[in-house]
């Protein structure tokens, strides 16, 4: 593999973001980056400069040359910006067609690295999370490095829910539970368990940490930045 690919690459994992991410970051069609980095072939340099752009973080005479450190020193942080859903309805995978749901963003600061969305949560199935509350996420991309135990978004069919995941005895599903416990009158959970078949997950999200305001006092989220 090329040099330069190989840091570019490394760029992607040291982000906790996929190949896909840093393409949609920098502006590339989907397949500019990944078709290069399996085929090993040259990318054009202006993805070069975009990349330099995007992340000044990261030394452009390294990038480049893999000379001096593989992060600038002082303080280069650029405006992250994710896209930000106004429900846990809406999220779904950043490497669909943003322009098709005319997106808003916002930027997570330095608490949340790798960031890739956030979204606003009313449901109550989930005690840990106050209604209104901002989640901030991570796309994952393999089934396998799935945490059991965290709290995940996941798009199953026409479905989207935040839930509680463990295994199943079955190695081809996971559960999905919430931790709110409330039962109705005949004592039935108002959120039982779902079983989820792996091969029907079209996405999910790991909930890297929320935010909430303790009172209205105007906008806190920047939603009109557009890339």
């Amino acid at each position: 593999m090329d040099n330069i690919l190989n840091r570019i690459d490394q760029i992607a994992r040291h982000e906790g973001i996929s190949i896909t991410a840093l393409e949609q970051r920098i502006g590339a069609s989907k397949g500019v980056l990944s078709r290069a980095l399996k085929k090993d072939t040259d990318i054009q340099s202006k993805w070069l400069v975009k990349i330099c752009e995007t992340f000044p973080r990261y030394n452009a005479s390294w990038i480049i040359s893999g000379e001096e450190d593989m992060l600038r020193s002082g303080n280069t942080r650029k405006v992250n910006r994710i896209p930000f859903y106004k429900d846990v309805d809406e999220v779904r995978a950043v490497e669909e067609p943003e322009n098709e749901y005319n997106l808003s963003y916002i930027d997570p600061g330095d608490w949340f690295p790798g960031a890739t969305a956030a979204t606003l949560y009313y449901n109550t199935s989930m005690k840990e999370y106050a209604p209104g509350c901002l989640l901030v996420l991570r796309q994952k991309h393999k089934i396998d490095e799935l945490i059991w135990g965290e709290h995940y978004i996941i798009e199953y069919g026409d479905n989207r829910l935040l839930r509680e995941i463990q295994p199943s005895e079955d190695k081809d599903f996971i559960y999905a539970y919430a931790t709110n416990e409330a039962t109705y009158l005949d004592g039935r959970y108002k959120y039982p368990p779902v079983k989820i078949g792996k091969k029907d997950i079209r996405s999910i999200f790991q909930v890297l940490g929320y935010v909430c305001k303790r009172q209205d006092n105007g906008a806190i989220y920047s939603t009109d930045l557009k890339p």
